[in-house]
């Protein structure tokens, strides 16, 4: 299209803008399928040590900042500082493809908040998002490789339906009970971890 004659430069750059976009959604789908990949083949391994919960959550917030300034989505947090002992790169790929999902099927309200829920002796960390409840027909499928329950919503936002795969595979490998729950006004994915024996609020090591 773009070798077209008499193209307009408004034209141009539409068609531009679509490449791009494409290229876009082609390369976070490579990189999605790679870490699936590794994942489920055991290459990558469980490297554990202490940290804060909170840390973690704050650290993915400002990864995702530009994204959600972006789309002026209201992005809250409200999880306890506890210490976990865990895989820090892995937890925080599972939060990531968590907002990731929650954006491809966020409500015209554009609320996404992470919160925490402590237990006796574990905390369960929710990802929660404004918009349609997940249907029963949907929820023995979502954790699926390719599984789009709103493949218009998907698409828009370059979702290819392997962020929730790569979320059991990382949530398996740790043996941490997640699920999804649906709310009056919106959807949570979550996953519940130990607390550590430290004493909660200290400076992880």
């Amino acid at each position: 299209a773009l070798k077209l004659e008499d193209l307009s430069e408004d034209d141009k750059q539409n068609y531009l803008d679509i490449v791009i976009d494409e290229t876009y959604k082609m390369n976070k789908l490579v990189r999605d399928m790679l870490n699936f990949s590794q994942i489920e083949s055991g290459i990558i391994s469980i490297q554990k040590s202490e940290f804060s919960l909170k840390k973690l959550v704050e650290s993915t917030k400002q990864l995702m900042q530009i994204k959600i300034n972006q789309l002026e989505i209201d992005f809250t947090t409200d999880v306890e500082d506890v210490l976990v002992v865990s895989d820090y790169d892995q937890l925080q790929t599972v939060l990531i493809n968590f907002v990731n999902n929650d954006i491809n099927h966020i409500g015209d309200k554009k609320n996404i908040k992470i919160y925490s829920e402590k237990r006796e002796n574990t905390i369960r960390l929710f990802v929660y998002n404004t918009g349609n409840k997940i249907s029963k027909e949907d929820l023995p499928y979502l954790w699926d490789s390719f599984y789009k329950a709103d493949k218009a919503r998907t698409r828009q936002y370059g979702g290819h339906g392997l962020g929730l795969s790569i979320c059991k595979s990382i949530l398996n490998s740790l043996k941490y009970d997640h699920g999804v729950k649906n709310f009056e006004d919106g959807v949570g994915f979550y996953f519940d971890i130990k607390l550590s024996t430290g004493i909660e609020g200290q400076e992880s090591m």
